[in-house]
């Protein structure tokens, strides 16, 4: 079947994307029906190119596939370049969300600096953004733990125990506790070891011995 015009094209990508999309995620067309409350005999025309779904049946398709309304009416190669684009859209927004957190922790300390010298004369307040650096590190870790790998933790527990020890050598700085420094030593080779636990390989902490 050749098609000339804009619709038959359209048709044409809609019923290929559909198919393939249908295929690699291992729906038959029945299974695809009952997802969408329509029948098998609807999804047979639409992969065809007989008939068009709706643009609601399209949003709907298009939310249980994980792609755009606009993947659908266009040619691609593969449905596994439309799931790298959602992987990769996903993946900015995770960073974006949190980033806002992360600079939430930085707007509430500026707010609660910028109060506090001109309304309780407070001059001692600059501490704050000296602790707002681990606190961000904790939101971070927050974040990390649902969406990070583990090599962008150990990146953030890194900042987290160093800024810790910099907020409180800055905290008692008239005590020159310089030694809260060396805390930072065995804890940094702690982490770096860590690091390098394969969690694939199911480790113990506290190893049975061996019956005899």
């Amino acid at each position: 079947m050749v098609y000339n015009d804009g619709m038959d094209t359209m048709k044409y990508h809609i019923a290929t994307n559909i198919t393939e999309l249908r295929k690699a995620n291992n729906f038959t067309q029945a299974e695809l029906a009952a997802r969408l409350n329509y029948s098998d005999k609807s999804i047979s025309k639409w992969e065809r190119g007989e008939s068009l779904p709706d643009i609601g049946v399209l949003k709907q398709i298009a939310d249980l596939f994980e792609v755009t309304v606009d993947y659908l009416l266009c040619e691609h190669d593969s449905p596994e370049q439309a799931q790298f684009r959602i992987d990769k859209t996903r993946r900015t927004n995770q960073i974006i969300i949190a980033a806002l957190a992360v600079f939430t922790v930085w707007i509430v300390v500026t707010v609660v600096y910028v109060y506090g010298m001109l309304y309780a004369n407070r001059t001692n307040l600059w501490t704050l953004f000296v602790w707002a650096a681990p606190a961000s590190c904790l939101v971070a870790l927050y974040y990390n733990r649902a969406w990070g790998n583990r090599k962008i933790k150990f990146g953030i527990l890194t900042l987290l125990v160093w800024s810790l020890l910099a907020a409180l050598f800055v905290q008692t700085l008239a005590y020159a506790p310089w030694p809260l420094f060396l805390v930072g030593i065995p804890a940094q080779i702690a982490l770096c070891l860590w690091l390098k636990i394969d969690p694939e390989q199911n480790p113990v902490w506290f190893p049975r011995k061996k019956k005899k």
